[in-house]
């Protein structure tokens, strides 16, 4: 098992956690379930675009980024 510490930041919150996990890959899936929950959440509260930024570090280094990003638009109906 790998140690790594995962942050999550956007404009209106900062998280980190550390966990230990099989792989890089596992640790860059689980954040980004934890993000996607994190975005739920922020949609059900009004939001209509966000990004949430997530960095995967190891012994304090950065060594995996990613960004989920998300938006929500009304659509036209039918005339």
């Amino acid at each position: 098992m790998h140690h790594y510490r995962i942050h999550m930041i956007n404009s209106d919150f900062e998280s980190s956690e550390e966990g230990a996990y099989a792989s890089l890959q596992a640790a860059i899936e689980a954040a980004l379930r934890s993000a996607s929950e994190v975005a739920r959440d922020l949609i059900a509260k009004g939001e209509a675009n966000s990004a949430i930024e997530i960095r995967i570090e190891e012994n304090d280094q950065v060594i995996a980024r990613r960004v989920l990003a998300y938006s929500i638009s009304p659509l036209a109906v039918g005339e």
